[in-house]
Formats: structure tokens, sequence, C-alpha cells
């Protein structure tokens, strides 16, 4: 059976010098990175107390820069505040970017049972009231090297944030330019939609005023209803009229009545022969079913009602 070989783990300081490493790394942060409280509150969820964290480091810092986690242990809660923006740049001055992070930890959940001591370059991490701090190596108990490829990651890791919610002033103003910019555009073009909207409405009451339409809609439905019969009675006249015009007469055949009485066309042909009504009758069928024929004295009358 194999086992997956975990990511090499670095442990950053703010002193640390450049990391040369193309791999996942893991990262374990110094305590100069982050600031931790050890409280025992009166909350029963991890959940919960999450939802507290700004407001319990409000007296030390200040509100909206910075990310919060938490985790228990015992009977007390440790309360983190970091910086997501300040490590990343950190470890970016490091070489290593945020690709190569595989997860970060902090000095405080890795070495919280040391006993004694551990030194790193010129300084050292040792335990105070059941928390992490650095001091510089001279001023603390003899310890040997910090080891980290023996050492067990413990299960709190963060997650930085790859692009941080925390802005500088800076761009805070030009957030609030953007803003600014934005809302004018949006009045400006509002002002358009309205004046747009009071000439639509202008129009609509002359034409209203122009056409005789009512102001009930029941009775402009009703106006509509007898414009749309009207409109399609004279697609029918044109359509009807133009196939009649169209229809192509053998030699001595020819056209001596187109005319519309009341609600019929009537169309008239004068025939060589009586057979040739059928074929004529056809051709009109082909756009209306309604159609009354009659042959008299080599008159071939067809009637088609609208």
């Amino acid at each position: 059976m194999g086992f997956k070989s975990r990511a090499r783990l670095v442990f950053v300081d703010t002193q640390m010098l450049e990391v040369h490493a193309d791999e996942k790394l893991d990262i374990v942060l110094s305590p100069r990175h982050y600031w931790v409280k050890r409280q025992t509150l009166p909350v029963k969820y991890l959940r919960d107390v999450k939802k507290l964290l700004p407001s319990l480091f409000e007296d030390t810092l200040e509100a909206g820069k910075y990310s919060y986690t938490a985790y228990k242990e015992g009977d007390e809660y440790l309360l983190f505040a970091y910086q997501d923006k300040e490590i990343l740049e950190r470890l970016s001055r490091c070489g290593i970017e945020a690709q190569q992070i595989n997860k970060v930890y902090f000095a405080q959940s890795e070495f919280s049972h040391l006993e004694g001591c551990v030194r790193f370059e010129k300084n050292a991490l040792g335990v105070q009231n059941g928390v992490v701090i650095q001091l510089p190596s001279q001023f603390a108990c003899e310890g040997s090297d910090i080891d980290l490829e023996t050492h067990e990651l413990s299960n709190e890791s963060i997650v930085l944030a790859r692009y941080s919610h925390i802005a500088d002033d800076t761009s805070m103003k030009k957030f609030m330019i953007f803003m600014g910019v934005l809302i004018a555009l949006f009045v400006s073009e509002w002002a358009i939609v309205e004046s747009k909207i009071s000439s639509i409405e202008l129009n609509k009451e002359q034409v209203f005023e122009k056409e005789g339409l009512k102001v009930s809609n029941i009775q402009n439905q009703a106006i509509l209803t007898r414009l749309n019969k009207r409109y399609q009675r004279q697609t029918s006249i044109r359509q009807l009229s133009g196939m009649v015009m169209d229809i192509k007469l053998l030699e001595g055949e020819r056209l001596v009545r187109l005319e519309l009485v009341k609600n019929t066309i009537i169309a008239e042909f004068s025939l060589t022969q009586k057979k040739r009504i059928n074929a004529l009758n056809m051709m009109l069928k082909k756009s209306h079913h309604n159609i009354k024929k009659s042959f008299s004295k080599g008159i071939a009358r067809f009637e088609v009602a609208l």
C-alpha cells in the first residue's frame, strides 16, 4: 500500500529569507502574523463564537481590516485575527506564490503543547499561559531547533482570501469615485427615460384625440377589433384580386368583369370552352373555398364571399 507524500512544510516569520520552491507548500505562520486570545465564553457552539469575533477584538484592533477564526481547546476558545493581504504579500516577498499554498496554520495550533522551547533562525517559540509566543533566542531557554520534517500538523488550518476583501484607503477612495460616477450615469439615464416616457404619454394623448379613441379600455378594445376586421377584409380583397389578375388565360379567353358587391367579389371570364370553368375554379380555391360558379352564354361567373 502506497502513501501520498505531504506538501513541504515551511515556517514563515517576518525576518525569514527567500524560499526557493516550485512544489506545493504547507505554511506555519509565526505569532507575528496574527493576534490571538484564549478565553472562556458562555457560548456552546463554535459557529456562535465566530459571529462574536469582531466584537471580541474591537478593543485592540481596527474594525473592518481583519479576518477572524476560532477553535476550541478544552474548555476554552482560541480566537484569532489576521490580515489576509499582509500575509499574502509577505509570502510573495519570500518567493511563495498563492498557487503554491496548500494549507496555512498558526504557530499556536502547531506548538501549543511545547515543553520548553524550539529555536528557528535568531528566534525561539515558547508557551506562556497556553499561548505560543515568539522571543529572541538569547532570551529564551535552551532548546532544540524546530523540526518541520517530522512535525505532525493539526487539523486547524485556515484559508487565506486570495483576493482580499480588506481594502486600503486608496482602494476605498477609488471605489467611492467609481460608485459616484455609476450613480451619476444612473441618474442621467433615469432622467432620459423619464423624458421619453413623458413624450410617449403626450404622443399617446395626441393619437387618442386624432383617432377619436376612448379612455375606457373596453371601448378601445372594441375599436381595435373593428379595425382588425377592416384590415383583414381589405387584405382578402387585395389577395383575391391579385390572384384573379394573375390567372393565365388561354388564347381567346379574357377577364370581362372584376367587381366588389358588398361582401362578395364577382369575377367573370369569357371562355371558349365550358370545361375550362373547372380549371379556373381550382385556381381560385387555392385561397378561398366558398366559391359559387356558373356558366351562361360563354361567360363563366365566380362569386367569392369575403
